[in-house]
């Protein structure tokens, strides 16, 4: 930028500072003063965790955390899980899995701004089945107590409202808001995603409970293509920034499940992983449903991961024995892809076959060449 143009932004400024009364320079001035901070202030400590998950400390007091993933895939349900552990202390649903409130919040607040009275209720059954507590066990009566809010039938305007006014009489200090979208009218409506998003930061840091914090969950869908945590909209992009942690849930089916009713229980687990952490990030884990109880899934997903790695190895034995036997050499993957694409449908599937026999050991490669050769059972 040239001299010239620096002097006519100046005089721009220059203009529009004119026209700022002097009261409101003041009022300038006095934020300006509460916005700096001296970073050797003693008082700032290090964060407080509401849990720690298998050990590894998640989500500090006031955190925004994002849940997100495509429909259907278990969202609500890690929600749950979260809102049992706070509930409960402590939720060890495996030796695999453990999940402790490090802080126990006093009181808990539960948004629901999609879903029938059904399924709504169906949440709180989860929650209690969880902890263990009898069925006549009322929320409101816990220590922590537990309050749900049911907006499906209100405008989005009016559903903020509520959520406002519930936050600033009842004082929660952990708020599930399930779902944001549905806060808003439109999700590519990057004004309205900004608002909407500043006021859960708002939210987070207290200006609604007279300065004491609130640990906030709240979920999105994700985009339709893929399971890679990626919020939907403009409202996904501004969560995505202000978030402490987007956890990612996905739904994982068994291959070999299919086509047997039998099987339908056990025949996928929803699996959670960290996409985004402002700070260590937690372990992935695997939930399942037994009735109306929440399990760890992790047998069943290391079983289901070694039925597909069997089923992947056979694939590529039957593959490769099509076109050679113990010992045949090829002069490169190339050349072998190129014998095996009439047997797996295409050259693409041939060359993921490939690189699957030799990452299992069932193709070896010369040390310095691009020999391939069929190694023997006793050599995978």
């Amino acid at each position: 930028m040239k001299t010239a143009d620096f002097n006519t932004v100046g005089s721009i400024l220059t203009a529009e500072t004119k026209n700022v009364s002097k009261e409101h320079e003041t009022q300038l001035d006095a934020l300006i003063k509460r916005c700096i901070l001296n970073p050797n202030d003693p008082s700032i400590q290090e964060p407080q965790f509401m849990f720690s998950v298998n050990g590894v400390d998640v989500c500090p007091l006031g955190s925004l955390n994002a849940i997100t993933g495509r429909a259907g895939v278990g969202k609500s349900i890690v929600c749950t899980l979260f809102v049992a552990a706070a509930i409960g202390g402590e939720i060890s649903l495996s030796p695999d899995l453990c999940i402790k409130a490090k802080n126990q919040p006093k009181s808990l607040l539960w948004v629901d701004t999609e879903q029938h009275d059904y399924n709504i209720a169906r949440q709180w059954r989860r929650i209690r089945a969880t902890i263990g507590l009898p069925k006549d066990a009322n929320p409101d009566a816990l220590t922590p107590a537990l309050q749900f809010l049911k907006l499906r039938p209100l405008k989005p305007e009016t559903r903020l409202e509520v959520i406002e006014r519930a936050v600033r009489t009842r004082h929660p200090d952990f708020v599930v808001i399930d779902g944001i979208r549905d806060l808003m009218q439109d999700i590519n409506d990057s004004a309205e995603a900004e608002a909407v998003s500043q006021w859960i930061l708002s939210l987070s840091d207290g200006e609604l409970t007279d300065g004491n914090p609130v640990t906030v969950f709240y979920v999105l869908h994700s985009n339709k293509m893929g399971d890679d945590g990626v919020m939907r909209g403009h409202i996904g992009t501004e969560g995505m920034n202000k978030a402490d942690n987007v956890f990612s849930v996905s739904k994982v089916k068994d291959p070999l499940a299919k086509g047997q009713p039998e099987a339908a229980s056990r025949s996928a687990y929803f699996k959670v992983t960290t996409s985004k952490s402002r700070d260590l990030e937690a372990p992935d884990f695997a939930l399942s449903i037994d009735g109306e109880r929440i399990v760890s899934a992790y047998g069943l997903a290391q079983q289901m991961k070694e039925a597909e790695a069997e089923r992947e190895r056979a694939e590529a034995v039957e593959a490769i024995a099509k076109v050679g036997g113990v010992g045949d050499t090829f002069k490169s993957k190339r050349e072998l892809a190129d014998r095996l694409a009439e047997f797996c449908g295409g050259a693409k599937e041939a060359e993921r076959v490939v690189e699957t026999a030799l990452r299992l050991g069932i193709l070896q490669r010369e040390q310095k060449g691009r020999v391939i050769t069929i190694a023997s059972e006793g050599e995978q």
